[in-house]
Parts: structure tokens; sequence; C-alpha cells
């Protein structure tokens, strides 16, 4: 019988994991139990002692607080799944390197604020925009044309948005009678400069 302890079984990332370990333990003749930590130090701890007390063969866990010591001293076979190695030097490890899957080719901020910010990272990191990555804003504000280089944006009717509120407002200022409330949005525009183009 295997343990195997992973942090939010509602993922469907931490199923296929499953899969993969219990029809590789199955094979072999062993039963899996898993077990959701919910993110909880405690929960996690009481896992680990209920695999000890009822004779578990062994544990696989992505711990969330339990250490490297802690998992070495149940004197069970113990294997990490995810995580980070560096951590638990003294155990078995398995995990994906998630840095080299997520390096981005494209980063489409929520405001040009951030777009700015995010620019300013790239330059710092020798990160050439828009070769190595694309780079696109929100809002189009005076400084994204002020960029190096220029920086590609969603345009908003900023200044119409503004004469609108005040225009609403004025008239319920105004008005005796009782209003409906009214909704009006408006439709941004792209306006392409040169921070976006096609990675090479």
């Amino acid at each position: 019988m295997v343990l195997l302890v992973v942090p939010d079984i509602s993922n469907p990332f931490w199923a296929k994991v499953a899969k993969g370990v219990q029809e590789t333990l199955w094979a072999e003749g062993y039963t899996l139990v898993v077990a959701n930590s919910d993110w909880n130090r405690t929960k996690e701890r009481q896992m680990l002692q209920k695999a000890i007390s009822n004779l578990f063969d062994g544990i696989i866990i992505n711990p969330a607080y339990v250490s490297n010591a802690e998992l070495k001293s149940l004197n069970i076979p113990v294997t990490i799944i995810g995580g980070f190695s560096e951590k638990y030097p003294d155990l078995d490890f398995v995990s994906s390197d998630s840095y080299f899957g997520q390096r981005p080719t494209a980063v489409f901020a929520a405001n040009d604020i951030l777009a700015i910010g995010a620019l300013q990272a790239c330059h710092e990191l020798k990160i050439r925009v828009p070769e190595d990555i694309s780079l696109v804003g929100m809002d189009d504000i005076y400084a994204a044309k002020a960029t190096t280089p220029q920086l590609t944006t969603v345009s908003k009717p900023k200044y119409d948005e503004g004469c609108q509120a005040a225009q609403f407002l004025i008239e319920r200022m105004r008005r005796n009678k009782e209003i409906q409330p009214r909704k009006l949005t408006f439709e941004p525009t792209l306006v392409e400069r040169h921070s976006a183009g096609v990675v090479s």
C-alpha cells in the first residue's frame, strides 16, 4: 500500500499524476491511496502519521510544509514529486522544469504602466523586444509613445469616457424625475507601434 499526498486534488494536474502513479504501482502489485492535504500543515502531518501507523510501504508526496528532516525521520521510503529538489537533498525527487517550459513569447499587460515596467525589466535582463518577446499594453497613455521601442497598446477613449461620465452625472443632478440607469461602453482600438512582432 502506497500513500500519495497532494495539496489540491481538484487540480486536474494532480489527477493525471495520480493515474500515472497508480498504473505503475498496480503493475507491481501495490495499491494506491490518494490523500488531499488542502495546503494545510496539520492535515499534511496527520496523513504522514496515518501512513506510518497503518504500515504503508511507501509515500509519494508533493510537500507543502513538511521538511526534509521530518520526511527522513519517518523511516519509510519517500519520493518527492514537484517542488524544489534543493529543499529535499536526502530524498528521491521527480519534477518538471517549469522555468524552462514557461518562458513567455508575449506579454499583454493590464495597463501601459505595467507594460512599461515589463519593458524596463526586459532591457535589464537583455531580452530583446520585440525579437525575443512581444509586449502590448492597455490604455495608450502618453508615455507609451516615449518608450524604446514604442509600446504597442490598446487605446481607450479616455477623454470621451470622462466627458460622458460627467454628462450622465449632470443630467442626474439637474432632473427632478427618476432616470433609469444607463450603460455606455466605448470600443478600444489597437495602436500598433514597435514592441510587438513575430518571435524569431
